[in-house]
């Protein structure tokens, strides 16, 4: 069987059993290949290969609507449906995202990269198909990571109730980025191929449950499709994968059987020099998160009452160590984000103190419970958020563009952007020496320390006098594109137009003295920032300005009104306009300094 001769799923019906298990071989060796030059989510992936196989053999997608959750499981769905030729892109700058692309593909439902989402979505789409006397299979693929979600609880609840036709196919690998943890994947583990099962959780819900069966088996995933695709009610059909499945060096790595830049298929080693310029290979320059990790740590050990919180992203804050060396101090709640906020109210009114860690992308799920259980009793939380604002290869939805304008609208609340880990270590460090007394939020953004943080030369360009008498206007910028506004600065000083630049880290409430003696010395003010134009830094800085009766003129330097795609920062600033020569532009334009080419 050749792969190249699958253009969409009807390609697949013919095929006998032993075509399709050369198929699926020969899917799992492309998906290898693929991830070893670009990078990405290589083990949920090999683990869904026999699945995806039986999924488009025995339904009829795109009208039987397959719904992954979490969407990085798509891969051999994209490969499967006409898009072979997209795993040359993947995770590239204007190339495929690794997660579902409704723009891409009718076969994809939704754009999503969110866990907990499916079950609702399947639901909403059976009740449609319901209400228009239409047959068509909605199918929920959902990991046992992702079903601890309340959302996902919330769903199962009126999924027990309405009785609709629809499939959900439980993956159930053990793991969501880290190992599962909690109630419901220990019992799910007690579940075993083979065994005779008394299912204690959805059958007692109205929904039938067929399983557990190994997941990797094409004989008996299809056998099993076959007979729950003309249900007229809920069913589950729970499957055993292996993360990693077909590769021996990532079922060994906890951390490499979720994502991995390229690598050797060969050793499993990840290639030190880049091959070429369109893929992202592990820096050599370590991340920020690694020294914030450490620093975490650190200051856990040292007090016996701090505690971290985590919803299943110990990696994006390097959290591991500290779970390793003080896990008596540590509580991953697994994939149940507003839990997680809640949790720490709780900890906080008996005494504790906790510090929430988050990827900022996820914590807008959490919002009301900041708003309602922290904000609201102005409880003393710390919270922690990794990767605000542009974050990369992954998709839209994983960019965290929203946080300071929604953050910045709850009362009692504080907000700083600590410049760089160090300064960020020592905000650390202060706050365990006197904790905080209000809900407090610090952000950093996504990068290492050679691409986000400043060198020598730009730490001393900083430093020179943001007063200067010399200076026509300044530029104010949050610690992701303070490397930008430096840029900006040198650029401007070229044309014999000088402009200071200030990093603003205490972000709410601004800091009423240091922006009216900026607001009295200046009349010309840029705003940088990657956050969303409305209520983010710049809006902030507009409004105290006319609040207290200030007209300067400013440029608000953002990224706009709409979704941002995935790709790296130098792409996107200059795709959107917002690159160091763009800036020029509109400096160019509106102010006219004589100087200015």
């Amino acid at each position: 069987m050749s792969l190249e001769k699958i253009h969409g799923p009807k390609d697949l019906k013919s095929l006998t059993l032993n075509q399709l298990k050369d198929l699926a071989d020969e899917v799992r060796e492309y998906l290898i290949d693929s991830q070893a030059r670009t990078g990405g989510h290589i083990g949920p992936n090999l683990g869904v290969v026999e699945l995806t196989v039986a999924l488009h053999y025995v339904f009829n997608s795109p009208h039987d609507k397959i719904i992954w959750d979490v969407g990085h499981q798509c891969y051999v769905h994209k490969m499967l449906t006409g898009r072979l030729d997209t795993m040359r892109t993947m995770r590239q700058n204007g190339g495929s995202p690794g997660f579902p692309a409704k723009d891409e593909s009718p076969h994809d439902v939704l754009d999503s990269s969110h866990g907990g989402t499916s079950l609702s979505v399947a639901l909403g789409i059976a009740l449609a198909n319901r209400q228009n006397n239409v047959n068509d299979l909605p199918i929920a693929v959902i990991g046992d990571g992702a079903l601890i979600e309340g959302m996902a609880q919330e769903a199962l609840n009126q999924i027990g109730n309405e009785k609709v036709r629809m499939l959900i196919v439980l993956n159930d690998n053990g793991r969501a980025i880290d190992a599962n943890i909690g109630a419901i994947p220990n019992y799910l583990s007690q579940l075993h191929i083979g065994e005779k099962v008394d299912d204690k959780m959805f059958t007692l819900l109205g929904i039938e449950y067929v399983g557990p069966i190994d997941g990797h088996d094409l004989n008996s995933l299809i056998t099993s499709l076959k007979k729950l695709k003309n249900i007229s009610r809920p069913a589950v059909l729970h499957i055993k994968t292996e993360k990693g499945k077909g590769l021996s060096y990532v079922e060994k790595s906890p951390i490499r059987l979720h994502f991995s830049f390229p690598f050797n298929k060969e050793t499993g080693e990840l290639i030190a020099e880049p091959k070429e310029s369109s893929i992202f290979y592990k820096p050599k320059s370590k991340f920020n998160a690694v020294m914030i990790g450490d620093k975490i740590t650190e200051i856990t050990k040292a007090d016996k009452r701090i505690v971290i919180i985590t919803p299943a992203t110990r990696g994006a804050i390097e959290l591991h160590k500290c779970f390793d060396e003080v896990p008596e101090q540590c509580f991953d709640v697994g994939m149940a984000e507003q839990h997680a906020v809640t949790l720490a109210a709780g900890l906080s009114v008996g005494g504790m103190k906790p510090i929430v860690c988050f990827q900022s992308t996820f914590f807008q799920r959490s919002f009301d419970q900041l708003v309602h259980d922290i904000c609201a009793n102005k409880l003393p939380v710390l919270f922690i958020l990794a990767r605000s604002g542009l974050a990369g290869l992954d998709h839209a939805t994983h960019h965290a563009p929203l946080d300071i304008s929604y953050l910045s609208c709850a009362p009692n609340l504080k907000i700083f952007f600590p410049i760089d880990h160090i300064a960020f270590g020592a905000f650390l460090e202060n706050i365990a020496k006197n904790w905080v007394d209000s809900p407090t939020i610090l952000l950093f953004p996504y990068g290492t320390i050679d691409s986000i943080e400043l060198n020598s030369e730009e730490r001393i360009l900083l430093r020179e006098n943001t007063f200067d008498k010399n200076n026509v206007g300044i530029i104010l910028s949050t610690a992701g594109r303070i490397k930008s506004a430096l840029t900006l600065k040198k650029l401007l000083a070229k044309q014999k137009v000088n402009f200071a630049v200030l990093n603003v880290v205490q972000l709410k409430p601004l800091d009423n003295e240091l922006f009216t003696k900026i607001l009295n010395r200046y009349d010309k003010i840029i705003t940088m920032e990657e956050n969303v134009a409305r209520g983010g830094f710049g809006s902030t800085v507009c409004e105290f300005a006319s609040d207290n009766g200030y007209k300067p003129d400013i440029i608000r330097v953002n990224l706009g009104d709409v979704f941002i795609e995935h790709g790296m920062r130098p792409y996107l600033y200059k795709k959107y306009n917002i690159d160091e020569n763009s800036i020029l532009e509109k400096i160019q334009k509106r102010w006219e300094f004589n100087n200015l080419p």
